[in-house]
């Protein structure tokens, strides 16, 4: 069997295949058509510098580590040794026999109680219990909170700094998921530079077309290729690496409608769109695995329906009722109490004026 090595030269942009120590002495291959970066892509959290391996998130913490099971280890040795006697002098024994004996909450005669003790060897010292919560709590600082991060233990006195302290460690968690994000896009970006150059690519692929069912059946190979890699500008977004519970996915509902439906439903009446509220219990019952929400939700009946309220009654004056209202089968006016008759409409105006001169005659 021969070992070989890939290595890939940075300053000079190409890729050596070189045996093993002792196997050879030739360079067995040069690869210099090589994606932006290089082949290899290293996902690390921490680097020291100098040095081509990256720098674990544990690593700070061993010393610390070591430091709890050693105390832990000592801990244990005291309480396995931790023993609790009777002791009694010299003439005792009977009394002490009787002590032994008797069981819990019964009444014994002894002759002379001074004469017997109780005695604890070997309890675990408080001091070393002290100093292993110590090292307990600075192991978890140093790790970014890992008993807030797990929800172990409160750390906190009151409700706010625990959720700051919640909101500093969910930081660590994120960073490292953005540095996952961006690894995953740069490892599929150079995937996608192999596609585009390799010559013998060939991969069966489905394309939607509105109105075919099931799609068109194609094949990409360099013929269907279209372009070179240098011609697109892209980037690829890994959103999937991140899972959606019912849960996440139920607040993230709740957070839509109540942060844009809501607040910009006149608007939206304006436009002609409303709320669909069936559909919106639809989806909390699916996501809440609640079968009670469509069950409480029934199509209701047009004939109970509350009418919109037309709004207070305001007549038209003078001959305009006749106008606005002749094929409506006329209303009766609410100042001269006629019809939308014009004839009416003007005797009853002559009248008015008969009355005001009398009135004036007086």
């Amino acid at each position: 069997m021969v070992e070989l090595y890939d290595v890939y030269m940075v300053n000079e942009g190409v890729l050596l295949t070189l045996p093993a120590l002792g196997e050879g002495e030739k360079i067995l291959r040069t690869v210099d058509m090589l994606p932006e970066g290089g082949p290899y892509e290293l996902l690390s959290f921490h680097q020291f510098p100098g040095s081509l391996l990256p720098i674990p998130p544990a690593y700070n913490a061993l010393d610390l580590d070591d430091a709890v099971n050693r105390i832990s280890r000592r801990l244990d040795r005291q309480l396995r040794g931790q023993k609790t006697i009777l002791a009694y002098e010299d003439g005792a024994a009977d009394d002490a026999n009787r002590v032994v004996k008797a069981s819990d909450g019964s009444t014994i005669k002894v002759n002379d109680i001074a004469r017997m003790k109780e005695v604890t060897f070997g309890a675990p010292q408080g001091d070393n219990i002290l100093v292993a919560d110590w090292y307990i709590q600075q192991f978890s600082e140093q790790q970014g909170n890992l008993n807030t991060l797990g929800g172990i233990r409160s750390e906190s006195k009151t409700l706010g700094q625990e959720k700051l302290k919640a909101s500093s460690a969910q930081g660590t968690v994120e960073d490292m998921y953005e540095s996952v994000t961006e690894f995953s896009s740069r490892v599929e970006g150079k995937m996608g530079w192999y596609l585009m150059v390799n010559p013998f690519v060939s991969i069966p692929m489905i394309k939607e077309i509105p109105g075919v069912p099931g799609g068109l059946s194609l094949t990409y190979t360099n013929d269907t290729r279209d372009g070179d890699f240098l011609d697109y500008n892209f980037e690829m977004a890994p959103y999937s690496t991140q899972g959606k519970t019912p849960e996440v996915a139920y607040q993230q509902l709740l957070s839509a409608v109540n942060q844009i439906v809501l607040p910009f439903i006149d608007v939206a009446a304006q436009q002609g769109m409303t709320v669909d509220v069936q559909k919106l219990v639809e989806a909390a019952s699916k996501y809440t695995e609640s079968d009670d929400l469509m069950q409480i939700l029934k199509p209701a009946d047009k004939d109970l329906m509350p009418q919109p309220d037309p709004g207070p009654y305001q007549p038209l004056q003078g001959q305009q009722i006749g106008k606005a209202e002749k094929n409506q089968g006329g209303q009766l006016d609410g100042r001269l109490g006629v019809k939308d008759d014009p004839g009416a409409v003007e005797n009853a105006g002559l009248r008015n004026d008969k009355r005001e001169n009398q009135n004036a005659d007086v």
